[in-house]
């Protein structure tokens, strides 16, 4: 699906949410439905407008905005229990190095993921707060604790479409370990992961990423339109 495909998707159950929310006679369904209605309508506008900050606020150093989180409570707590429904029940596997790369793809390494061991964290999802310890501006009297963990990179992409966000830091260098994680480690961290593959010269196309690494996880999934921003990728 296109941005303007899920955003049609997401305003139709905003205005259902609302008729919901007009013939019922309980005041607080009612209270609840129109909260409901105003998330799908708030995450409806990230879509159109291509804005992925909209549905939690991420920036780079910032976890969340607490107004929109408020305000986009019901699509994220929903979205949330898709995940901890598979990550935590199902126990899919968190985190894959694709072989002989260093670059690894991971669901949102919320608690149970060992984040020591990497040079740089890729965050390319809008919807999970980054609640991990990362590095943040190094400094002249960095501590041995915080020169150890990763540096953190926030690219904040919309789940099911091609990524908006794909700017990569010029320190990121091949040799070094990096993980990339959207919130389910299956599309959006899919396509940063070939991106790198190609920009650090493991995969001379697109293509041939994808495949490296379907290959090693076949647990990734991109849409067709995320398929063809991925053929367009191709070392310089």
């Amino acid at each position: 699906m296109t941005h303007w495909q899920y955003g049609i998707l997401f305003l139709i159950l905003s205005a259902a949410a609302f008729v919901g929310a007009a013939i019922t006679r309980l005041t607080g369904v009612c209270a609840t439905t129109v909260w409901l209605a105003v998330s799908c309508f708030w995450t409806a506008a990230a879509f159109f407008f291509h804005c992925p900050e909209m549905v939690l606020g991420k920036r780079q150093n910032r976890i969340c905005f607490l107004p929109f989180a408020i305000v986009n409570f019901p699509f994220l707590f929903a979205y949330w229990l898709v995940w901890m429904f598979r990550h935590l029940i199902l126990r899919h596997e968190p985190v894959h190095e694709i072989p002989g790369t260093g670059i690894s793809v991971s669901c949102w390494p919320a608690f149970h993921v060992s984040l020591e061991n990497y040079d740089f964290v890729v965050d390319v999802s809008s919807e999970t707060p980054k609640l991990y310890r990362t590095q943040t501006t190094p400094t002249t009297n960095e501590s041995q604790n915080q020169s150890s963990l990763p540096k953190y990179i926030c690219l904040p992409n919309l789940d099911g479409v091609p990524l908006d966000r794909l700017e990569l830091s010029e320190e990121i260098r091949r040799g070094m370990r990096i993980l990339v994680h959207c919130a389910q480690g299956r599309g959006r961290s899919a396509v940063m992961a070939c991106l790198l593959l190609v920009k650090l010269e493991y995969a001379r196309t697109g293509e041939e990423a994808f495949q490296t690494l379907k290959s090693s996880r076949p647990k990734v999934h991109v849409s067709r339109y995320q398929m063809e921003q991925i053929r367009k990728f191709k070392e310089k």
